[in-house]
């Protein structure tokens, strides 16, 4: 563990980690839930060394600021440009050609073989550092795929400066390993399709084994606002069930709407129930769908129409009953408009639990005002549909970034422009 602590220091080299609790779970049923995830997380924060660690960190360390000083010289130089062209030509998922070339060739101009295409994923890529050498092996997962618009495709999720940012840790840090001579290696996962979700394609990447060897995985993501992040469920992205439903009616001549049975109203129905659902789902919740298929021409009764809904919540337990209200009123649709319904979930993106917030350093000591860099690590523990956590089927912690149902943990590095600090408590 020491040379994975070793591998984090150098390349994010902007935190330290302070003991935080773990945040009290709400219910019974979500403490009793949460008790082994609990367990495991005090362990692995003990084992840790959080305290010394921090007192370590908050020394200063003039080879950190020479490597933070390059990749603020490599953002300058090149990489500013690039996110704006990235910006500029948005792709979507798995159609991010390219963008992952930019991104790739970048990589290659600076010492790394670049494989693309891995786990069958045309712009999925693993780039590794020529220079390498054993040691700690550092991981930094790169995205890049826009949001799908209706008029246009767009970047508002930051993707575009992301890689970029990825890069700039990635090409400072293997500079400094050789320049340095010190052990280790960095390799630089693409990850295409974030905002797809469902296939979720760090998920596919892990199964494939993608990501084994990395001893820890950073990934940097902007906010609109600087964070105090706090320990516990739900301290990124939220967990996420995309759920696809689709009506089956029975087609018929507008003259004639009597004889069919309208699968678009079903779809209109269940939006109804699910607006009226919403005042007694949990303020923290987010539910928002669209209609997929609507039907072919207006003067016939549509005998198929689908729609498409990204249900999110902090924690799995919780989100399993919010997903149950869902279902109902799903079934509800069909049972009013005499139609059938197919209901599919995708329950393959989850969040980490925060073993504790890595960011304390950056409140508690003069990093600079323009830049304020958090680190949080993140323990996955993935549950079954009941509720009930799922056995790692390797028997090993996993350091690995993204979404995925796996065992496994993650360390994700946030940057974030900072607001005026406070100290840490």
């Amino acid at each position: 563990m020491r040379a994975v602590t070793s591998v984090a220091v150098l390349s994010v080299a902007l935190v330290a980690v302070a003991v935080s609790s773990v945040a009290a779970q709400e219910t019974p049923t979500e403490r009793t839930a949460a008790a082994a995830v609990i367990r495991r997380m005090d362990s692995l924060e003990t084992s840790l060394g959080l305290p010394a660690l921090v007192a370590r960190l908050a020394k200063p360390d003039a080879r950190r600021d020479a490597v933070l000083a390059r990749v603020k010289a490599l953002m300058t130089q090149d990489l500013l440009a690039m996110s704006d062209d990235i910006t500029r030509h948005p792709e979507v998922g798995f159609h991010e050609q390219r963008s992952m070339k930019l991104v790739a060739d970048y990589l290659r101009a600076h010492g790394f073989t670049v494989d693309t295409g891995v786990a069958g994923l045309p712009t999925a890529f693993v780039a590794h550092y020529t220079k390498g050498t054993p040691g700690p092996h550092l991981g930094v997962i790169v995205e890049y795929d826009a949001l799908r618009g209706t008029s246009r495709d767009f970047h508002g999720d930051q993707h575009s400066a992301q890689g970029p940012v990825g890069l700039a840790v990635a090409v400072a840090l293997s500079e400094f390993l050789t320049s340095s001579k010190t052990p280790g290696t960095v390799t630089v996962y693409g990850t295409p399709a974030e905002e797809i979700a469902s296939p979720a394609t760090k998920t596919n990447l892990q199964r494939a084994h993608v990501f084994d060897g990395a001893d820890v995985i950073v990934r940097s993501h902007s906010s609109p606002a600087t964070q105090h992040l706090p320990a516990g469920f739900g301290s990124c992205c939220m967990n996420i069930d995309v759920i696809r439903v689709t009506y089956s009616g029975a087609p018929a001549h507008q003259l004639e709407a009597w004889n069919g049975r309208d699968a678009l109203t079903a779809v209109i129905e269940l939006f109804n129930h699910v607006d009226a659902l919403r005042k007694n789902l949990r303020p923290e919740t987010r539910l928002q769908g669209i209609i997929t298929e609507g039907g072919k021409a207006p003067n016939v009764v549509p005998d198929r129409a689908a729609a498409e809904f990204w249900l999110r919540y902090p924690d799995p337990v919780y989100l399993d009953e919010a997903l149950a209200m869902v279902q109902d009123a799903a079934r509800a649709a069909a049972l009013a408009t005499g139609t059938k319904v197919r209901i599919d979930v995708d329950t393959a993106s989850r969040d980490g639990i925060s073993v504790g917030a890595l960011n304390e350093l950056a409140w508690a000591q003069p990093i600079p005002r323009h830049r304020c860099v958090s680190l949080q690590l993140e323990f996955r523990e993935p549950y079954l549909r009941d509720g009930s956590r799922r056995a790692d089927r390797r028997g090993t912690q996993r350091l690995h970034g993204g979404r995925a149902d796996d065992g496994g943990g993650l360390v994700r590095l946030r940057d974030r422009r900072a607001l005026p600090r406070h100290r840490a408590a």
